[in-house]
């Protein structure tokens, strides 16, 4: 029997010493049978989820062997009518989904899908209730079971398998913009395999954590990257280039005079978002060269 739970989460060191607010928050709650994601004959085991929805209240899952489903965060039930919703992809699991982005910001209901030999692109139309799909080149050093984030445009994978099915601690890189694979010059410290990855808040490292090791044991050692050793200097210089392009663009666009006071405060957010990016990447070149 399958069984789905939710948590509100807020960080502890935002949460007051009200008991209210500490049993709203980081609690797990358990839905009752018919809010429950997946039939009893699912295939869940390695499954991979991601928030959507033009109002942010969609969750699509994609598990084995060939299937996504979107889930109404608001009644937590599937929706219905979803049409072309089997992905042309074979015996996902353990598999790398993450969402699409462009200069660093995600574009609604586009998400990117590897796993074993193959990668694509998932467009879902949510007007229409239907999906498109679009194939991606994949990297042939890699299988699955790899952990992996995704920043400035870029998906790292860390560990896995490779071809041959040997846990690797190679380090592989795509460029969503070039559609192209890279392997990083930097390596972890030993083979892993079923690790997760997880970006630190101000995107300065990446934490590695968990997982198996070369013996197919549990991997205790919890591995901190720092961001910089991923990139090169000249794919620093591209970013910095880009977001600076994109500044320019948006004071240009700007208008003059902003009748409200929300369109103002989004656009100067954008705005600041952008040049503190800027200045993280500029500051990141100078300790690079």
């Amino acid at each position: 029997m399958k069984k789905t739970f939710s948590m509100k989460y807020k960080s502890v060191w935002e949460i007051s010493d009200s008991k209210s607010e500490h049993q709203s928050f980081n609690t797990w709650i358990r839905h009752n049978q018919d809010t429950n994601i997946g039939k009893l004959e699912d295939d869940l085991i390695g499954v991979r989820g991601l928030i959507g929805g033009i109002n942010n209240d969609l969750l699509f899952i994609t598990y084995s062997p060939k299937n996504i489903k979107v889930i109404d965060l608001k009644t937590m039930k599937p929706l219905t009518g979803i049409k072309n919703n089997i992905i042309p992809i074979f015996g996902i699991d353990y598999h790398c989904l993450v969402p699409l982005t462009m200069n660093n910001e995600k574009l609604i209901n586009h998400f990117i899908l590897f796993c074993r030999n193959t990668g694509s692109l998932i467009k879902y139309d949510e007007q229409n209730k239907t999906f498109h799909y679009q194939k991606l080149p994949i990297c042939p050093g890699l299988n699955n079971s790899y952990s992996f984030v995704h920043l400035y445009d870029f998906i790292f994978s860390f560990g896995g398998f490779n071809s041959k099915f040997e846990r690797i601690k190679n380090v592989y890189k795509y460029s969503m913009k070039e559609k192209t694979w890279n392997e990083c010059k930097f390596t972890l410290p030993m083979e892993i395999s079923d690790s997760f990855a997880i970006l630190s808040g101000n995107d300065k490292n990446v934490h590695v954590i968990g997982g198996k090791n070369a013996k197919g044991k549990r991997q205790e050692m919890h591995v901190s990257v720092n961001v910089e050793q991923l990139f090169e200097k000249s794919e620093f210089l591209k970013m910095a280039k880009m977001y600076e392009k994109e500044m320019n663009r948006m004071k240009l666009e700007r208008p003059y005079i902003i009748p409200f006071e929300k369109a103002r405060m989004i656009e100067d957010e954008k705005k600041n978002k952008y040049e503190n990016t800027n200045t993280k990447i500029g500051k990141q070149i100078e300790r690079i060269g």
